[in-house]
């Protein structure tokens, strides 16, 4: 199977798991079609799979924020991390949530 290249608005980052449900991240992306950029710590993402909502820790290694560090979220932070789960939301509606094979990504 011939690997999908990696959109603009996609970052490989190797291996990473969801703390909460162990889903395997090999991928971040904006989602708005903006271009992406590599993650840095404190960086925010949405777990495809559980929908939880993770961060970056200094290590590069997600973990989910903690109540005061949730409280803590500006207003745009808190719209763009809700549109991300409104997407993953939807997408678990329409085609199921993320196990079934997909083709792997290559940088281009």
């Amino acid at each position: 199977m011939m690997p999908t290249p990696v959109p603009p608005d996609v970052r490989l980052i190797g291996e990473r798991h969801c703390p909460k449900c162990g889903y395997t991240f090999t991928a971040v992306g904006t989602g708005d079609g903006r271009p992406a950029s590599d993650p840095t710590p404190g960086d925010f993402t949405v777990c495809m799979k559980c929908i939880a909502v993770l961060v970056f820790d200094s290590s590069m290694a997600l973990r989910e924020l903690t109540t005061e560090e949730l409280w803590r979220l500006t207003r745009e932070e808190v719209r763009d991390l809700s549109n991300m789960k409104g997407r993953i939301a939807y997408m678990h509606r329409v085609c199921g949530p993320p196990g079934g094979p997909v083709p792997p990504m290559q940088e281009s």
